[in-house]
């Protein structure tokens, strides 16, 4: 009896402990910061804000402090050029705003301490010639990893001059396809057929049409063959013998459904074998 009960105890603990284990790596605020202080703290190193030099006004990486030495209500890390990066509430994700919008709701810093943190983000290394680059090359269509490796700089580096001056990449124009698709609507191939040779969605072939004004041109009735017309013909007699649809496409070696179809088409009409009986 005591060792089937010492034997649960064990598996008990074992479980309690594998999932406090996860619980724990779930909540590490390393990786997930909890608060503004904590986000603070892991992006400078400084865990002792208090104790930091004052500064008379912010520099870059510098941490603004709203509340007394005993206490404080708010803190964020000024990111140059009137922004700052900060977590706002409990939980919440680091997000990057204007000191303005900050201040509206806390009002002007109440200290501002030094830290000793520098960051390969900072878009004031860079020079005025490499953000001209920056602005050509992304006008030219290169994505912000691509102008990070050309200019040899972090890509959030880039992003920040994007975000500062609001230069954003030109939609992109596959003309290409925008050429295949409109040649081949044109030669009246449907929506279906044309996604089907370009190895497309047909909804995406039918955004193409909508967003660049591809229209179908109106092609002239074809031509009914000599086959089409004989068997039009034969329906049209032996609809008028009274014959089923099913008669017919036992005598015609043809489906029931295509005879209906030519019948609904042409207006071939059956004739009532009971009328006037």
């Amino acid at each position: 009896m005591n060792d089937k009960l010492f034997a649960w105890g064990f598996i008990g603990m074992s479980l309690w402990f594998l999932i406090g284990s996860k619980t724990n790596k779930k909540s590490n605020p390393g990786k997930d910061f909890l608060n503004c202080r904590l986000f603070v703290q892991n992006e400078t190193g400084v865990s002792n804000v208090e104790a930091q030099p004052e500064l008379s006004k912010p520099a870059y990486g510098a941490i603004l402090w709203w509340g007394n030495k005993s206490g404080y209500r708010h803190m964020a890390l000024y990111d140059g050029d009137g922004y700052v990066r900060q977590v706002e509430e409990w939980g919440a994700k680091p997000e990057r705003k204007p000191l303005s919008e900050v201040e509206a709701y806390w009002g002007k810093p109440d200290r501002i301490y030094s830290s000793k943190f520098k960051s390969k983000y900072n878009p004031s290394k860079l020079s005025k010639s490499d953000i001209k680059k920056i602005k050509n090359l992304t006008s030219s269509g290169l994505s912000q990893i691509e102008i990070a490796k050309k200019l040899g700089v972090h890509y959030k580096t880039i992003k920040n001059v994007l975000d500062k001056h609001q230069w954003k990449k030109p939609k992109f124009v596959d003309t290409k396809n925008i050429n295949r698709i409109s040649t081949m609507t044109r030669q009246g191939l449907s929506y279906l057929e044309i996604a089907r040779r370009l190895k497309m969605k047909p909804k995406t072939v039918l955004q193409y049409r909508s967003d660049y004004n591809i229209y179908a041109l109106k092609l002239k009735p074809r031509v009914m063959s000599l086959q089409k017309k004989k068997l039009l013909k034969s329906i049209r007699s032996l609809t008028a013998k009274g014959l089923t649809a099913i008669e017919i496409a036992r005598k015609l070696g043809k489906a029931p459904k295509t005879i209906l179809e030519y019948r609904s088409r042409y207006k071939i009409y059956a004739i009532n074998r009971n009328f006037g009986k």
